[in-house]
């Protein structure tokens, strides 16, 4: 999910590599969940 929304709520990961959103980060950790699930 790409937004391209700028916010000072924004999450910076992986050495500034990845940056998301509250949102994008909240919709990565259910895809993650859901992955680790069927592991």
């Amino acid at each position: 999910l790409v937004t391209g929304e700028i916010s000072s709520q924004n999450i910076k990961l992986a050495d500034g590599q990845l940056t998301l959103s509250p949102e994008g980060a909240k919709q990565l950790l259910e895809e993650l969940e859901q992955y680790l699930e069927r592991v």
